[in-house]
């Protein structure tokens, strides 16, 4: 198939198609359109941005109006605002798979360590407010101890964002070791799960349980009250006050 050179050089009719008229290059002021059936369906832009969907790159993220990221994708269909990585292969455990790194060398292509507590990569959730991208949640990796050559031990950080706050707060974490900290950022080297209250008094709970039926089944309140059953006076009581260290109800 020969190549054509177009002197129109529009989307309609780009600079260099081959068959078809209407598909091609066009070449703009510093940029570079991938045009198919007289559509511009990718852009490179005079920043080295690569956009799909769009020719405009959005810079109104993290609350800002001048961060971009090297690539974006937008659309309004299911196929146009989304992407997919498969894999064909025959292997039990070769996935699809994406990879969010971190090096230190200032470089590209350099190879420096991280040290511990570095952030590696993180997922960002973000919503508009009627002019920028406001960040909702994240789930972001981070080095959890001292690594070493072949050993990089990590942890993951579940975040959300307060009503009236516009940054994500850190609510859970799982660390090295596979440990679980609820409300609580401290390191956790020696408990499963460890759950931390919002409050040291009687109207707050740490953890609270409850059945099929919405039935409140399991208490234990922040000032250390330990209470179970489902009727507003539990049949077991365990408390820290001298008041009531322990009630055992019919």
């Amino acid at each position: 198939m020969p190549l054509k050179l177009n002197g129109d050089n529009s989307v309609a009719t780009p600079a260099f198609t081959g068959a078809d008229d209407d598909t091609g290059l066009q070449c703009g002021t510093n940029e570079l359109k991938l045009v198919t059936g007289g559509t511009a369906r990718a852009t490179v832009d005079s920043s080295g941005q690569l956009l799909v969907g769009t020719s405009t790159a959005r810079s109104n993220t993290f609350n800002q109006s001048s961060l971009s990221q090297a690539f974006q994708i937008e659309g309004t269909t299911n196929s146009a605002r989304g992407a997919g990585i498969f894999s064909s292969s025959s292997a039990d455990g070769e996935g699809g798979y994406l990879i969010l790194g971190h090096q230190k060398s200032g470089s590209i292509g350099g190879n420096t360590a991280v040290t511990d507590d570095n952030e590696l990569g993180f997922i960002g959730f973000q919503g508009n407010d009627g002019s920028e991208f406001v960040e909702a949640g994240r789930i972001s990796g981070h080095v959890d101890g001292t690594p070493g050559s072949n050993d990089m031990p990590g942890r993951l950080a579940f975040s959300t964002t307060a009503d009236g706050a516009a940054a994500p707060t850190e609510r859970m974490r799982i660390n090295r070791l596979g440990n679980v900290s609820i409300g609580n950022t401290a390191d956790n080297a020696d408990t499963k799960l460890y759950v931390a209250g919002s409050s040291s008094a009687s109207s707050g709970n740490t953890y609270v349980g409850v059945n099929s039926s919405a039935q409140i089944t399991f208490i234990v309140r922040d000032d250390g009250a330990f209470n179970t059953g489902q009727a507003a006076t539990s049949p077991y009581n365990l408390h820290t006050t001298a008041a009531a260290d322990c009630n055992i109800l019919s």
